[in-house]
């Protein structure tokens, strides 16, 4: 196995595979040359976000990302050494994190993107008012940089995967709801930016599911109604237009807008009916109980 596509595979099924995923990072380091800086960096992005935020184990992240940075010849880049800073941050090496960081230099984007991806962390783990404590300055400070910066990109996906965990949530204080709706902004704001129209609908479906989640309909409705639009516009994705058409049907129940509502569910249980995976079917389903 290359490491190119041990990272995919990553990506790809760390949800459902978290502890697998885990132990074939674990187990894999050599794959990594000694000469491919990029490479090691997008495993140690890999590493803490599986075996940092969903596992649950900062330590054993930090070990893997250390030994993921030693194997390089000069030590790592700019990437690998902003990965191992956030790892040491969050697993409490203070000292080591701040030997990382200077060796960033003073660069903002560096220390944004460091503090994000900690932020990032700390909401995995629950720690809501550390994160939003970083969090809230790297948000204002990104929002001022230019278009086309490359900090935006870690702006949009910390941003969605915070809103997203929050979302999630049975029950948010007043800080935690804020945050929520102030991060599903910013993930659309950034996507609009760096990514296409798939990141852009995708990005209207989060503010769909946490306006739902706010019991404020009529804005729930008007970013599910968007998303729809913008998946007409551009092409077709059958599973994101399912779950946009499910939030709409919440959106609509909210605001006691019986029709809407079961026609949207319609529509909704029509292009489920040709999902393939049973995963994402049962997924389905459980929103569907939510939207009736």
């Amino acid at each position: 196995m290359e490491l190119s596509e041990l990272i995919e595979k990553g990506w790809s099924e760390h949800e459902k595979s978290t502890v697998e995923i885990a132990e074939e990072l674990e187990q894999n380091l050599e794959l990594i040359g000694a000469e491919d800086s990029d490479g090691a960096a997008s495993f140690m992005n890999l590493v803490n976000h599986t075996i940092g935020d969903h596992v649950g184990d900062r330590a054993r992240a930090l070990r893997v990302c250390e030994a993921a940075n030693g194997r390089l010849t000069d030590l790592g880049n700019r990437e690998s050494v902003l990965q191992l800073a956030v790892a040491r941050h969050l697993a409490g090496d203070e000292k080591g994190a701040r030997e990382a960081e200077d060796q960033l230099g003073e660069a903002a984007t560096s220390q944004v993107r460091v503090r994000l991806l900690v932020s990032q962390g700390l909401a995995h783990a629950g720690q809501w008012d550390a994160a939003l404590e970083l969090y809230a300055p790297c948000i204002e400070v990104a929002e001022s940089l230019p278009k086309g910066h490359t900090a935006e990109k870690a702006v949009a996906l910390v941003s969605n995967n915070i809103a997203s965990v929050l979302v999630r949530m049975d029950e948010r204080n007043e800080a935690q709801s804020a945050l929520m709706e102030r991060a599903a902004h910013a993930a659309q704001k950034f996507w609009l930016r760096v990514g296409d129209w798939t990141n852009s609908e995708r990005a209207d479906y989060l503010l769909a599911t946490v306006y739902n989640a706010l019991g404020r309909g009529p804005e729930a409705r008007e970013y599910a109604r968007r998303g729809l639009k913008t998946i007409a516009t551009n092409g077709e994705a059958r599973v994101d237009q399912a779950f946009l058409e499910l939030a709409l049907a919440k959106a609509c129940k909210l605001a006691g807008e019986r029709e809407e509502q079961s026609l949207a569910i319609l529509r909704a249980t029509a292009l489920a009916d040709e999902f393939g995976d049973e995963g994402l079917f049962n997924w389905f389903n459980n929103e569907l109980k939510k939207a009736r």
